[in-house]
């Protein structure tokens, strides 16, 4: 009787719906949207299958190694350091100090079209949205400028030369609004229809990284310490000093994430009071990082640093945040790395190996493209008066996204390396493919970021 109801009650499609909607739950990328899929007729039970063998494969660290371009079209690439990286399913995009904008088929490891030119100098951030009723591309230099582009068609439509008075070092928009920042210390949030712009002062260095939801604004920066704004009210709630430089900051809900100069993450409630020891893992400073964010708390964390590493951060089910595994970047290596553990919030450290390899001198990383302000961007924009230098004989990380399928991160070598955690397993990349359908042609917005 009892195997007969089991049976019974494990035909249920809805059983399989719901326990699938538990694997993923309701996930917001950082660069792109909170969806849920819609009631449409699919295999649940396979849907979950596939789902939890994905999650398997983040935990296990199982993954194949693309890298952009693909080895057979090194022309393709970018000829200078890339400081920004951007994934929207399969299309990275990316900005380089060699003053160009690439779209990227990761499927194919090719150039989509022709570089976007435009840029006077080195792009240093970008976002895009290449959704139908988006189709954007928004783009931020050294010489503080924002550039607009379409995205179908790589064309660009506006320029807005003196956006800032000084390098544009982050952005972010959604439906209706753009959020800059400068090393001119100013936040500026612009109306996208009109291109007035309302300025937010209050920063004593260059501000480095935004993020913002609904009213609600969060910066980083070179003078040590993160603030939480209102845009409404065009002032600052609640501001708090690290101990060096702040490079990145995350905003989800209530939690405040950044990550900055002593090499640690972060992670504050909307009050900016802290939230559990910070994460040690990094020997520099912590460049960049995103998140695989669900309903509650984060469950997996991305980070770059200047010490050459990209970690992948856990959540154990005890509650410890562990750094499964270490990765190199180091194109020669293919993502040369051993797996390595840091059990963070108690404080015990379990080591691991990871490999170090020696890179160009300071002189012949900058090259002769960029300025001294430009290619010293990675310093200047996080270092402020006293801190020490960053150590150069490690590569650079500059940017990091990532989706439910994929990683991908940059640095001062002008190739992007990849992670896929499909792991070129048909079944799971088919799954990964629907999933992808159904979010985009039945899945529901939660939120105006695009």
């Amino acid at each position: 009787m009892t195997c007969a109801t089991w049976h019974q009650v494990s035909q249920d499609p809805a059983l399989w719906r719901r326990l699938y909607s538990h694997e993923r739950g309701t996930i917001q990328i950082d660069s792109g949207p909170r969806v849920r899929l819609s009631e449409i007729s699919v295999d649940w039970y396979n849907l979950y299958k596939q789902r939890t063998r994905l999650n398997q494969n983040w935990m296990a660290g199982r993954f194949v190694n693309p890298q952009l371009p693909h080895p057979n079209h090194p022309a393709e690439g970018h000829t200078d350091d890339i400081y920004a990286i951007q994934l929207h399913g399969k299309h990275p995009v990316s900005g380089s100090v060699d003053r160009t904008i690439r779209i990227w088929d990761v499927d194919t490891g090719r150039l989509v079209g022709e570089p976007l030119q435009g840029h006077a100098g080195s792009v240093l951030c970008l976002q895009f949205d290449p959704r139908d009723h988006e189709d954007t591309i928004v783009s931020g230099g050294a010489g503080g400028e924002l550039i607009f582009w379409v995205f179908s068609t790589r064309t660009k439509i506006k320029i807005v030369s003196n956006a800032h008075g000084d390098a544009v070092t982050c952005l972010k928009f959604d439906q209706t609004r753009l959020v800059t920042c400068s090393q001119d210390e100013t936040i500026k949030v612009w109306d996208r229809m009109t291109l007035s712009a309302q300025i937010l002062t209050g920063h004593r260095g260059s501000v480095n990284a935004i993020d913002f939801s609904g009213d609600t604004l969060v910066s980083a920066s070179g003078d040590r310490t993160v603030k939480v704004w209102s845009i409404s009210e065009n002032v600052c709630l609640r501001t708090v000093e690290e101990p060096r430089s702040v490079a990145c900051v995350r905003l989800h809900g209530d939690w405040v994430m950044s990550g900055g100069r002593d090499g640690c993450l972060r992670m504050y409630n909307a009050l900016l009071e802290p939230q559990g020891a910070p994460l040690f893992g990094h020997s520099d400073l912590v460049r960049t990082f995103q998140a695989r964010l669900t309903d509650g708390p984060t469950e997996t964390i991305v980070s770059g640093s200047y010490d050459g590493s990209v970690l992948v951060w856990m959540r154990t089910s005890k509650g410890h945040w562990c750094a499964r595994r270490v990765h190199r970047h180091d194109p020669a290596r293919r993502c040369a790395g051993v797996a390595a553990t840091w059990r963070i919030s108690d404080g015990t450290s379990v080591s691991g190996r990871v490999h170090r390899s020696t890179r160009r001198s300071l002189e012949t990383l900058c090259g002769p493209v960029a300025s001294s302000a430009e290619r010293h961007h990675g310093l200047a924009a996080h270092a402020p008066a006293g801190d020490t230098a960053t150590d150069v004989n490690h590569p650079w990380i500059f940017g990091v996204d990532i989706n439910d399928r994929r990683l991908a991160y940059c640095s001062n070598n002008a190739t992007i390396m990849g992670l896929g955690f499909a792991d070129n397993d048909p079944e799971i990349v088919s799954f990964c493919d629907l999933e992808l359908a159904l979010d985009r042609t039945g899945g529901q917005s939660r939120s105006p970021v695009p």
